[in-house]
């Protein structure tokens, strides 16, 4: 396949599941959730240009987005008065979604740009599992695994008997 065909089979695959999310959104927004934020862009990289790599894996994605959502709380409820002078809490949320990330060996660069956004807008604990970062990781990933992959999966099988 040309270098273009190549470029445009993530993009398609980034351009269905961003349909998708939009459509969860519309349903989710009667409901007071969002399934979008700025990390989602950067998860949609990883998932459709590298999807074997470490940090497109599900779980690294899912456990990453949780942890970071639970450190940045941390951060939002219980940061030190003294520590803000010299590091913000949003940095501090992002410090420690670091060290969670790599403690439980999952480790995934946009959780990490969602644990400063969590931290940012002080976003309620219960945003842990209800926040858009997590809820826009599952779309993406339904999109990824469901249709994506296989869609690719297909295209490789049908090359290699032609």
């Amino acid at each position: 396949m040309s270098k273009l065909g190549d470029a445009l089979k993530p993009g398609l695959g980034a351009l269905l599941a961003f349909a998708v999310v939009q459509q969860v959104g519309v349903v989710l927004a009667d409901h007071g959730l969002k399934c979008v934020c700025p990390p989602t862009g950067a998860l949609a990289v990883l998932l459709f240009l590298m999807p074997g790599a470490p940090a497109s894996q599900p779980k690294c994605v899912v456990l990453a987005h949780v942890l970071a959502a639970a450190a940045a709380s941390l951060c939002v409820d219980y940061y030190p008065a003294a520590l803000a002078e010299l590091v913000p809490p949003t940095s501090g949320a992002v410090v420690l979604a670091i060290v969670a990330m790599k403690a439980f060996g999952a480790v995934h660069p946009p959780a990490a740009a969602y644990a400063f956004l969590f931290a940012m807008q002080k976003m309620p604990p219960i945003m842990i599992v209800k926040g858009p970062g997590l809820l826009g990781a599952l779309v993406l990933l339904a999109v990824q695994q469901g249709a994506y992959l296989p869609a690719l999966k297909a295209l490789e099988a049908k090359g290699k008997t032609a």
